[in-house]
Protein backbone atom coordinates (compact mmCIF):
# COMPACT_ATOMS: atom_id res chain seq x y z
CA UNK A 1 0.00 0.00 0.00
CA UNK A 2 2.69 2.13 0.22
CA UNK A 3 4.48 2.23 -2.77
CA UNK A 4 1.60 2.32 -4.26
CA UNK A 5 0.71 5.78 -2.47
CA UNK A 6 3.97 7.22 -3.35
CA UNK A 7 3.66 5.99 -7.20
CA UNK A 8 0.37 7.86 -7.26
CA UNK A 9 1.52 11.24 -5.77
CA UNK A 10 4.25 11.00 -8.19
CA UNK A 11 2.00 11.09 -10.88
CA UNK A 12 -0.40 13.85 -10.06
CA UNK A 13 2.87 15.82 -9.40
CA UNK A 14 3.89 15.12 -13.28
CA UNK A 15 0.32 16.48 -14.22
CA UNK A 16 0.55 19.28 -12.45
CA UNK A 17 3.97 20.23 -13.69
CA UNK A 18 2.67 19.78 -17.22
CA UNK A 19 -0.01 21.84 -17.49
CA UNK A 20 1.41 24.80 -15.53
CA UNK A 21 4.08 25.14 -18.41
CA UNK A 22 1.71 25.45 -21.19
CA UNK A 23 2.12 28.59 -23.40
CA UNK A 24 -0.99 30.20 -24.57
CA UNK A 25 -0.24 30.80 -28.88
CA UNK A 26 -1.68 34.60 -29.95
CA UNK A 27 -4.29 34.81 -32.11
CA UNK A 28 -4.13 35.25 -35.42
CA UNK A 29 -5.29 38.68 -37.31
CA UNK A 30 -8.07 38.47 -40.17
CA UNK A 31 -7.01 41.91 -42.10
CA UNK A 32 -9.93 40.72 -44.64
CA UNK A 33 -12.12 42.20 -42.16
CA UNK A 34 -10.28 44.80 -41.12
CA UNK A 35 -11.86 48.35 -40.96
CA UNK A 36 -8.72 50.12 -41.82
CA UNK A 37 -9.16 52.87 -44.64
CA UNK A 38 -8.58 56.46 -44.84
CA UNK A 39 -9.44 59.76 -47.34
CA UNK A 40 -6.78 62.10 -48.34
CA UNK A 41 -6.25 65.86 -49.28
CA UNK A 42 -4.04 67.40 -51.90
CA UNK A 43 -2.36 70.57 -52.61
CA UNK A 44 -1.55 70.90 -55.90
CA UNK A 45 2.30 71.15 -57.47
CA UNK A 46 3.60 74.10 -59.56
CA UNK A 47 4.22 72.79 -62.92
CA UNK A 48 7.94 71.29 -62.36
CA UNK A 49 8.55 72.26 -59.10
CA UNK A 50 8.26 69.75 -55.78
CA UNK A 51 5.84 71.34 -53.73
CA UNK A 52 3.01 69.36 -53.87
CA UNK A 53 1.29 68.23 -50.77
CA UNK A 54 -0.87 64.75 -49.12
CA UNK A 55 -2.50 64.38 -46.24
CA UNK A 56 -3.59 61.36 -44.72
CA UNK A 57 -6.91 60.84 -42.48
CA UNK A 58 -7.10 57.41 -41.21
CA UNK A 59 -9.55 55.66 -39.78
CA UNK A 60 -10.66 51.96 -38.67
CA UNK A 61 -8.52 49.54 -37.75
CA UNK A 62 -6.15 49.74 -34.48
CA UNK A 63 -3.97 53.02 -34.04
CA UNK A 64 -1.57 54.34 -34.30
CA UNK A 65 -1.09 54.07 -37.74
CA UNK A 66 1.79 54.60 -39.65
CA UNK A 67 2.36 56.19 -43.65
CA UNK A 68 3.97 55.37 -46.82
CA UNK A 69 4.11 56.75 -50.25
CA UNK A 70 5.21 54.47 -52.99
CA UNK A 71 7.65 52.43 -51.32
CA UNK A 72 7.94 50.52 -47.86
CA UNK A 73 9.58 53.56 -45.58
CA UNK A 74 7.44 54.30 -42.88
CA UNK A 75 6.88 57.14 -41.50
CA UNK A 76 4.25 58.44 -38.99
CA UNK A 77 3.95 61.52 -39.93
CA UNK A 78 0.03 61.75 -42.03
CA UNK A 79 1.25 65.16 -44.11
CA UNK A 80 3.62 63.75 -46.64
CA UNK A 81 5.14 66.93 -48.72
CA UNK A 82 7.63 67.83 -51.54
CA UNK A 83 5.84 65.76 -54.19
CA UNK A 84 5.88 66.40 -57.48
CA UNK A 85 2.53 66.45 -59.88
CA UNK A 86 1.69 62.99 -60.47
CA UNK A 87 0.52 59.61 -59.39
CA UNK A 88 1.55 58.35 -55.72
CA UNK A 89 0.18 54.83 -54.17
CA UNK A 90 -0.10 55.63 -50.80
CA UNK A 91 -0.03 52.94 -47.88
CA UNK A 92 -1.33 52.88 -44.38
CA UNK A 93 -0.54 50.34 -41.55
CA UNK A 94 -2.08 50.42 -38.54
CA UNK A 95 -0.82 48.60 -35.14
CA UNK A 96 -1.71 45.28 -35.90
CA UNK A 97 -0.10 45.39 -39.28
CA UNK A 98 -3.13 45.47 -41.20
CA UNK A 99 -2.72 47.73 -44.67
CA UNK A 100 -4.63 49.08 -47.03
CA UNK A 101 -3.66 51.48 -50.10
CA UNK A 102 -4.79 53.46 -52.41
CA UNK A 103 -3.77 55.85 -55.43
CA UNK A 104 -3.99 59.42 -54.90
CA UNK A 105 -2.95 62.00 -57.78
CA UNK A 106 -1.68 65.50 -57.20
CA UNK A 107 -2.32 67.80 -59.98
CA UNK A 108 -0.21 70.94 -61.35
CA UNK A 109 -1.19 74.37 -60.97
CA UNK A 110 -0.10 77.27 -63.28
CA UNK A 111 1.34 75.63 -65.78
CA UNK A 112 4.32 75.87 -67.98
CA UNK A 113 4.38 78.11 -71.38
CA UNK A 114 5.42 76.93 -74.17
CA UNK A 115 5.45 79.15 -78.14
CA UNK A 116 5.35 77.70 -81.65
CA UNK A 117 6.61 78.79 -85.13
CA UNK A 118 4.77 78.00 -87.96
CA UNK A 119 5.71 77.33 -91.84
CA UNK A 120 2.84 77.33 -94.12
CA UNK A 121 1.20 75.38 -95.93
CA UNK A 122 0.91 76.60 -99.33
CA UNK A 123 -2.41 76.96 -101.46
CA UNK A 124 -4.16 73.57 -101.97
CA UNK A 125 -1.69 71.66 -100.09
CA UNK A 126 -0.54 70.09 -96.78
CA UNK A 127 3.04 71.58 -96.76
CA UNK A 128 2.25 73.18 -93.14
CA UNK A 129 4.26 72.41 -89.76
CA UNK A 130 4.45 73.41 -86.47
CA UNK A 131 7.34 73.18 -83.89
CA UNK A 132 6.89 73.92 -80.32
CA UNK A 133 9.44 75.17 -77.64
CA UNK A 134 8.45 74.41 -74.40
CA UNK A 135 9.44 77.14 -71.90
CA UNK A 136 10.16 76.93 -67.90
CA UNK A 137 8.50 72.62 -67.92
CA UNK A 138 10.67 69.95 -67.13
CA UNK A 139 11.91 67.24 -69.38
CA UNK A 140 11.29 65.31 -71.32
CA UNK A 141 8.29 65.95 -72.98
CA UNK A 142 5.33 64.53 -75.11
CA UNK A 143 3.52 66.15 -78.05
CA UNK A 144 -0.25 65.64 -79.39
CA UNK A 145 -1.58 66.78 -82.35
CA UNK A 146 -5.12 64.95 -82.85
CA UNK A 147 -4.53 61.50 -82.19
CA UNK A 148 -0.35 62.20 -83.06
CA UNK A 149 1.68 61.53 -80.31
CA UNK A 150 5.00 61.21 -80.35
CA UNK A 151 8.80 63.20 -79.03
CA UNK A 152 9.71 65.13 -81.60
CA UNK A 153 8.55 69.18 -81.17
CA UNK A 154 8.06 69.39 -84.78
CA UNK A 155 4.30 68.34 -86.87
CA UNK A 156 4.93 68.17 -90.66
CA UNK A 157 2.75 67.35 -93.49
CA UNK A 158 -0.18 70.05 -92.18
CA UNK A 159 -3.14 71.75 -94.21
CA UNK A 160 -3.93 75.48 -93.69
CA UNK A 161 -6.40 75.70 -90.86
CA UNK A 162 -6.50 75.95 -87.16
CA UNK A 163 -4.42 73.16 -84.93
CA UNK A 164 -3.91 72.31 -81.38
CA UNK A 165 -1.01 71.09 -79.68
CA UNK A 166 -0.70 69.68 -76.37
CA UNK A 167 2.61 69.78 -74.76
CA UNK A 168 3.43 67.79 -71.63
CA UNK A 169 6.27 67.42 -69.46
CA UNK A 170 7.70 64.73 -67.25
CA UNK A 171 5.58 65.81 -64.15
CA UNK A 172 2.46 65.28 -66.04
CA UNK A 173 1.80 68.93 -66.85
CA UNK A 174 -0.01 70.11 -69.57
CA UNK A 175 0.02 73.16 -71.94
CA UNK A 176 -1.75 73.46 -75.11
CA UNK A 177 -1.90 75.64 -78.15
CA UNK A 178 -4.22 76.35 -80.73
CA UNK A 179 -2.24 77.55 -83.92
CA UNK A 180 -3.52 78.79 -87.52
CA UNK A 181 -1.24 77.97 -90.55
CA UNK A 182 -1.96 80.27 -93.28
CA UNK A 183 -1.14 79.23 -97.14
CA UNK A 184 1.22 82.23 -97.55
CA UNK A 185 0.37 83.31 -100.37
CA UNK A 186 1.28 86.93 -100.95
CA UNK A 187 -0.61 90.07 -101.91
CA UNK A 188 2.41 92.03 -103.20
CA UNK A 189 3.69 89.00 -105.62
CA UNK A 190 0.35 87.15 -106.54
CA UNK A 191 -2.82 88.82 -105.75
CA UNK A 192 -1.75 92.74 -106.82
CA UNK A 193 -0.63 91.64 -110.11
CA UNK A 194 -3.81 89.21 -110.78
CA UNK A 195 -5.83 92.63 -109.58
CA UNK A 196 -3.49 95.08 -112.11
CA UNK A 197 -4.15 92.89 -114.88
CA UNK A 198 -7.64 91.90 -114.61
CA UNK A 199 -9.56 94.24 -112.61
CA UNK A 200 -8.20 97.50 -111.79
CA UNK A 201 -7.61 98.45 -115.48
CA UNK A 202 -9.28 101.27 -117.42
CA UNK A 203 -13.15 100.83 -118.13
CA UNK A 204 -13.58 98.28 -114.82
CA UNK A 205 -12.54 99.20 -111.06
CA UNK A 206 -9.49 101.50 -112.10
CA UNK A 207 -11.14 104.39 -110.60
CA UNK A 208 -13.98 105.15 -113.23
CA UNK A 209 -16.12 102.43 -111.93
CA UNK A 210 -17.15 101.53 -107.79
CA UNK A 211 -15.23 99.70 -105.95
CA UNK A 212 -11.49 101.13 -106.48
CA UNK A 213 -9.24 98.66 -106.73
CA UNK A 214 -6.01 100.34 -107.48
CA UNK A 215 -4.81 100.40 -103.47
CA UNK A 216 -5.21 97.49 -101.30
CA UNK A 217 -7.56 99.12 -99.12
CA UNK A 218 -10.14 98.96 -101.80
CA UNK A 219 -9.73 95.52 -102.38
CA UNK A 220 -9.40 94.38 -98.80
CA UNK A 221 -12.44 96.13 -98.38
CA UNK A 222 -14.15 93.64 -101.25
CA UNK A 223 -12.83 90.55 -100.51
CA UNK A 224 -15.88 88.86 -100.15
CA UNK A 225 -17.10 89.62 -103.49
CA UNK A 226 -13.95 88.97 -105.01
CA UNK A 227 -13.20 85.29 -103.73
CA UNK A 228 -17.31 84.30 -104.82
CA UNK A 229 -17.05 86.37 -108.22
CA UNK A 230 -14.16 84.63 -109.14
CA UNK A 231 -14.41 81.17 -107.74
CA UNK A 232 -17.85 81.37 -109.86
CA UNK A 233 -16.48 82.91 -112.95
CA UNK A 234 -18.19 86.14 -113.10
CA UNK A 235 -14.90 87.68 -112.58
CA UNK A 236 -13.30 89.19 -114.80
CA UNK A 237 -15.37 90.34 -117.00
CA UNK A 238 -12.76 90.73 -119.84
CA UNK A 239 -11.00 87.76 -119.54
CA UNK A 240 -10.07 84.88 -117.25
CA UNK A 241 -8.58 83.22 -114.60
CA UNK A 242 -6.93 80.03 -114.17
CA UNK A 243 -7.93 77.35 -111.87
CA UNK A 244 -4.36 78.01 -109.88
CA UNK A 245 -5.50 81.60 -110.04
CA UNK A 246 -8.50 81.21 -108.65
CA UNK A 247 -7.13 78.83 -106.01
CA UNK A 248 -4.45 81.51 -105.14
CA UNK A 249 -7.04 83.94 -104.36
CA UNK A 250 -9.58 82.10 -102.47
CA UNK A 251 -6.35 81.21 -100.52
CA UNK A 252 -5.32 84.66 -99.90
CA UNK A 253 -8.82 85.78 -98.71
CA UNK A 254 -8.83 82.57 -96.23
CA UNK A 255 -5.48 83.66 -94.76
CA UNK A 256 -7.27 86.95 -93.58
CA UNK A 257 -6.35 89.01 -96.60
CA UNK A 258 -3.37 90.05 -95.43
CA UNK A 259 -1.55 92.47 -96.80
CA UNK A 260 1.80 90.85 -97.26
Amino acid sequence: MKILKVISVGLLAGFISCTSNKIDEPVPVDCSISTLDFTATTTDADCGQNNGKIVIFASGGEPPYTYAIDDPTMQTESTIDNLEAGNYIIIITDNVKCSVSKSISVASKGGFQATASLTPSGCKTTNGAITVQPVNGQSPYSYSLGIITQLSPTFTNLSAGEHEVVVIDDTGCEFSLIETILTGVSYSSTIRPLINTNCAISGCHNGSQSPDFRTYDGVKANTPRIREFTQSGFMPRNGSLTEAEKNAIACWVDDGALNN
